[in-house]
């Protein structure tokens, strides 16, 4: 069973390893190694369960799902060789003036990374947001109906009945004593 990046859940990639229902087996999703489910496996001379075997096989010989899919080629991740030092290096909890020691950038230069990261990590919830959603048939089946129910509202002029209850000064009571216009 090979896995496609795009077809996994944030949680999978974390994780490192995908667990298969259907075959009780859990994989490894950069090398598709597979592990059973109520096979008792020796790691170092250890007794583990499937999943735990997964999940130290993914440390062990990936460096762990972080290294591993920071590693992974540009068009992939979408990470530039750049970002991928500031990342790691942040994930080694690294001050902003060991960053730019390390980058050979200004101390400003990093903030200005993070914080482009940040607002990326902004863009890419909002942008996978809008993903799920256009994939989500119940979520889509609810705007309907709520737009059917807003239809009809129209039609039995309901919604000047809400307009006018909602349209009015909307501040505190204590605020409309005072013509604020």
């Amino acid at each position: 069973m090979k896995f496609k990046f795009k077809e996994l859940t944030v949680d999978e990639l974390k994780k490192g390893y995908v667990y298969d229902k259907s075959s009780k087996k859990y994989h490894c999703i950069f090398c598709n190694m597979v592990f059973n489910e109520g096979v008792i496996y020796n790691f170092h001379d250890k007794q583990v369960n499937a999943q735990l075997v997964a999940a130290l096989h993914v440390q062990s010989k990936h460096g762990g799902s972080f290294q591993a899919i920071l590693d992974l080629e540009k068009d992939i991740s979408g990470l530039t060789d750049i970002q991928k030092k500031l990342i790691k290096a942040m994930h080694d909890n690294l001050s902003n003036t060991e960053i730019g020691e390390i980058m050979d950038i200004n101390i400003s230069t990093v903030r200005g990374h993070k914080f482009n990261l940040q607002k990326a990590k902004r863009q890419a919830k909002i942008f996978l947001s809008i993903m799920e959603y256009l994939e989500d048939e119940e979520t889509i089946a609810e705007e309907e109906r709520l737009k059917e129910i807003i239809e009809e509202a129209d039609e039995l002029k309901l919604d000047s009945t809400f307009e006018q209850e909602f349209s009015g000064n909307s501040l505190h009571p204590f605020f409309t004593k005072y013509d604020l216009k």
